[in-house]
């Protein structure tokens, strides 16, 4: 049966016929998931900012080299002192024929920093003046740094300069919303007659859990250059029968983010050379949850990310070209590939855990740990040879290991059990969760271990660095502060010059190292199989598919 797909893959890799491939500019899609929400204020998890940018433009936009070009804004100024930027907007209109206007950017990001409003990323704006204090309702949102001068004009106020600070801006978090479809019906995102879009598509059919429709938005400024009439999606949760439909010539397009490949038949896709890659800025991840043992201690929280052999995880289970993650950023966002420690380096895990257990007082009387195999006699304490291999820790506590189902994850799970298993002596039990009780659980701190992925919102490392300069922020899986880290990301804050910037950047990465609230597998590639007759396929650095940009060959 997979030889047959493959089969069918590469004839439609060869020829489009006819009766596939209708005349019309339409793109068919899948994704696992329905978007979380259509206001892009209240989350932009990988699938709904690309739904996000679909609908809504925001000042300025990302291109694929990581530079930045007008969007909303047709120019913009900064002050000399670099904290006063003055964005200008070209005339666009909502899909519903009213006028976009600063007001509309204004009111959107001052709701995101309203404390009664449930926006889980508004520490991304909090390089604007009064931004954090309003949102910790120490201020009225009148006195935040951001004001309309006139409908077009949207004057910006910084605590002080940042380098990054137009990058954030580019993030599908500050997309603005109609301000007066806000205020009329704040439930505007829940159904498609209500949302008003300024982007390239609008929402056309939406059938929950089912189907989504995307149309060409005929109001938008840059109409003429978006080629695609529709986008039709359908919400597909299970791998398997997405490359049926996708063989059979239903979809023109499936990968990562949007859906995911069976992970039998990844290395053959690859031989085939089917896939396509996109470098992204986007990292799987492992949490510890730092506030209940056992890995409030840092030792043992070492001994289970050095236990990893990450290389064998990229070469045997994802083989989507992945780069071994020894560090904390991905290359993207520094421009360098640093190594903090060795791969798969159990004989360093072995001694972290035994120092751990020593600390939490877990051994008894006698070692639990044996010499591959036969357990040692008149032992009192933790063995010292590296060559011995963990089997049973007493009173230990249970773990469990959280994550989403899919092929993959549930591989890459198994993978790291064993592992843990053979190198720590230690039993982790699998448990499979739905990606919304996933991070409602991690909030709450009701996990052991979890599987977890970051996209960079922002090119920039600070994207990443700030998420865990508090055990509130949702994104900060581990619950873990550290005075030290906070001290650091402050004078980061600081720096004036990019070479100084980004050597405490490094400074801040090796501490996460040194204390490991969480370990990163692995820095991700988005890969694809896309059908011939797709043109004009591009994806930002940081995993934003340009639809826009997409058009059909007949």
């Amino acid at each position: 049966m997979r030889f047959f797909f493959l089969f069918l893959l590469c004839s439609l890799h060869m020829s489009c016929q006819k009766n596939i491939c209708p005349k019309e500019q339409t793109l068919r899609i899948s994704l696992k998931n329905e978007p979380c929400s259509f206001d892009p204020r209240k989350g932009n998890d990988m699938v709904a900012s690309q739904m996000h940018f679909l609908l809504f433009e925001g000042l300025v936009r990302l291109n694929p080299d990581m530079s930045l070009s007008p969007a909303a804004a047709e120019s913009y100024e900064i002050s000399s002192d670099g904290k006063i930027y003055t964005f200008h907007l070209r005339d666009a209109l909502w899909s519903d024929g009213t006028k976009v206007t600063a007001l509309d950017f204004e009111k959107s990001w001052k709701k995101i920093l309203d404390p009664k409003f449930p926006s889980p990323d508004a520490y991304l704006l909090y390089a604007i003046r009064g931004a954090k204090s309003a949102k910790e309702g120490q201020i009225s949102l009148e006195k935040i740094g951001i004001h309309s001068r006139d409908e077009k004009t949207l004057i910006v106020e910084l605590d002080s300069p940042q380098f990054h600070f137009l990058q954030i801006v580019a993030s599908s978090v500050l997309l603005p919303v109609s301000s007066k479809m806000d205020q009329l019906d704040p439930t505007w995102a829940m159904q498609k007659e209500t949302i008003l879009c300024n982007g390239p598509f609008c929402l056309e059919e939406w059938r929950p859990r089912q189907q989504l429709t995307f149309a060409k938005n005929p109001l938008y400024h840059g109409a003429k250059a978006v080629k695609l009439d529709h986008i039709l999606v359908d919400i597909i949760e299970r791998e398997m029968p997405v490359l049926h439909m996708y063989a059979s010539g239903h979809f023109d397009l499936i990968g990562t983010p949007l859906s995911f490949f069976p992970s039998e038949i990844l290395q053959d896709l690859d031989k085939q050379r089917l896939l396509t890659f996109f470098p992204v800025a986007a990292t799987k991840f492992l949490a510890f949850n730092t506030s209940v043992p056992p890995f409030h201690n840092a030792n043992i929280r070492k001994a289970f990310g050095l236990a990893i052999s990450r290389q064998s995880l990229v070469e045997h289970i994802t083989r989507l070209k992945e780069e071994k993650a020894l560090n904390v950023l991905s290359p993207i966002l520094t421009g360098e590939s640093n190594t903090y420690f060795a791969d798969g380096d159990t004989m360093q895990a072995r001694k972290f855990f035994q120092k751990g257990l020593e600390e939490l007082q877990l051994y008894g009387a006698r070692s639990s740990l044996v010499n591959s195999g036969e357990p040692q006699s008149g032992s009192d304490g933790p063995p010292n040879s590296p060559n011995l291999t963990a089997r049973r820790i007493t009173r230990f506590p249970p773990l469990t290991f959280m994550f989403v189902p899919s092929e993959i994850n549930k591989s890459l799970a198994q993978a790291l059990q064993q592992m843990w298993q053979q190198t720590l002596g230690i039993t982790v039990i699998l448990e499979q969760t739905e990606f919304k009780e996933l991070h409602s659980r991690s909030q709450q701190g009701k996990f052991s271990m979890g599987l977890f992925a970051w996209l960079a919102d922002y090119g920039d490392p600070m994207n990443i660095l700030e998420r865990f300069a508090d055990k509130t922020n949702h994104r900060n899986y581990p619950k873990w502060e550290h005075p030290g880290y906070n001290h650091l990301l402050t004078e980061i804050r600081k720096t004036t010059s990019q070479p100084e910037y980004l050597t405490k950047v490094k400074q801040a990465e090796k501490l996460l190292i040194e204390e490991m609230p969480f370990t990163c597998l692995f820095h991700e590639n988005y890969a694809f199989l896309v059908h011939p007759h797709v043109k004009g396929l591009e994806i930002s650095p940081l995993g934003h598919i340009y639809f826009e940009r997409i058009s059909i060959d007949h």
